[in-house]
């Protein structure tokens, strides 16, 4: 993709440059870590912004939670999104095709569609729920790369293992 500013024409890679820079650690305690990132010589090259982006992990009683802060540390508006996409790896001797997507209730939704340079397209959408389950494929993460549903109803999904029903829960509903 790529971003203007200022007249000039920056390059960022796809899902951004976040996700493949080392944090540093700026607080901890017993059950939380800060990690910290801000602008360097590599950022710059992309998103020409000074900025803090701090992720807080904190372990909870039933599970955990994590929290972004996202400080301008400049003087001119820093427009910025954020994609927060919570990782879980599947148990060694499991298959990806062993699991399912269970909603919290029946939805009717599209996936929209990216283009090749990552941007949603505004001529498609892929029917991609009917019901609470969805079946794991890594086809259709092959073909679609990235699945992003509008207007769901559920405000949790869960990851289960469809014969023995273990897996994990995520709650979005105050992150829509």
């Amino acid at each position: 993709g790529k971003v203007g500013s200022g007249g000039k024409t920056y390059g960022m890679g796809r899902h951004g440059f976040a996700r493949g820079m080392e944090f540093t650690p700026v607080d901890q305690g017993e059950d939380f870590v800060t990690l910290e990132l801000r602008e360097d010589e590599t950022t710059l090259a992309q998103y020409p912004f000074p900025f803090s982006l701090k992720v807080t992990h904190r372990l909870l009683e039933d599970g955990f939670s994590t929290a972004f802060s996202v400080q301008n540390t400049g003087g001119s508006p820093m427009p910025f999104c954020i994609g927060g996409h919570t990782a879980i790896r599947i148990p060694e001797g499991e298959r990806f095709e062993d699991y399912e997507l269970l909603f919290e209730v029946s939805e009717q939704a599209d996936s929209h569609l990216l283009n090749a340079q990552g941007i949603i397209r505004h001529d498609g959408r892929m029917p991609m729920l009917d019901g609470s389950r969805m079946p794991l494929r890594y086809q259709t993460f092959g073909e679609l790369d990235t699945v992003i549903f509008s207007m769901l109803r559920s405000g949790g999904v869960s990851l289960l293992h469809r014969e023995t029903g273990r897996g994990v829960q995520l709650d979005f509903h105050e992150f829509p």
